[in-house]
């Protein structure tokens, strides 16, 4: 099992505070936490975010606590990516008037590999990014095991020129390579 690094030291700012304002206009850069006012991430994925989430031994979730993040994980194990649309429809609302200061997107990595799956990329993480805005969007890239990844992870790496709001987060840069993260199928971490 992986040893996490060391919690930051404890928050000096009180913890989950609703947001009342959006945050400043502009390109979001690292960390995520400077631009938003509160804690609480909302992580949508598929398959291989949810290798890593509370039925897998809540690994991803118990690092971001470590780190201070009131985390959801919402992930299925399906290569439709309609799921994104039911998660915000279900979740999206504030609970308790606690809104979500940030929603990260892992999909993509069990689109077959075609033209289609591309454009249908595009097309959700569009619509995804305009329906969650003005909150930060982090989008983790695809772990480029062939040539339909590579184009996928153009898609991704596109959208920030057109929504200012997103952050790409290059999985492989901080993950490793495919064979050094992934498990035999290519989708499960």
């Amino acid at each position: 099992q992986p040893t996490l690094p060391p919690p930051p030291s404890p928050p000096t700012t009180a913890a989950a505070t609703p947001v009342t304002e959006p945050p400043t206009p502009g390109t979001v850069s690292v960390p995520i936490g400077g631009a938003v006012a509160g804690d609480r991430v909302l992580l949508i994925g598929d398959g291989t975010l949810l290798s890593a989430a509370p039925p897998n031994d809540r690994r991803m979730c118990d690092s971001l606590t470590l780190f201070g993040w009131d985390a959801e994980i919402d992930a299925v194990d399906i290569d439709d990516l309609t799921f994104v649309d039911e998660v915000l429809d279900a979740r999206l609302a504030p609970d308790d008037d606690l809104d979500w200061d940030v929603v990260a997107l892992f999909i993509g990595n069990q689109l077959p590999p075609d033209e289609l799956a591309v454009d249908e990329l595009g097309d959700v993480l569009a619509d995804t990014i305009e329906r969650v805005a003005p909150r930060p969007v982090m989008l983790y890239t695809l772990s480029e095991t062939d040539r339909s990844r590579e184009q996928l992870n153009e898609v991704i790496r596109a959208q920030p020129d057109e929504h200012p709001n997103v952050l790409v987060i290059d999985w492989a840069e901080l993950g490793g390579a495919a064979a050094e993260v992934m498990d035999d199928d290519g989708y499960s971490l």
